[in-house]
């Protein structure tokens, strides 16, 4: 099964997006498809910015 993933290969270095090839769920496993996700931290300091200007 092939999926996207945003990996860092290497310490204190960006995270590049790419593509893997993962193997299926075992028995016993689920697979779990993630439709949406967000960062508090980046909310935050979202939030924080605004109050300053």
């Amino acid at each position: 099964m092939k999926t996207r993933a945003a990996v860092a290969f290497a310490s204190k270095t960006l995270l590049e997006i790419v593509e893997l090839d993962l193997e299926g769920p075992n028995a016993g496993e689920v697979l779990v498809e993630i439709m949406a996700t967000g960062s508090l931290v980046a909310a935050l300091l979202l939030l924080m910015l605004r109050k300053e200007l």
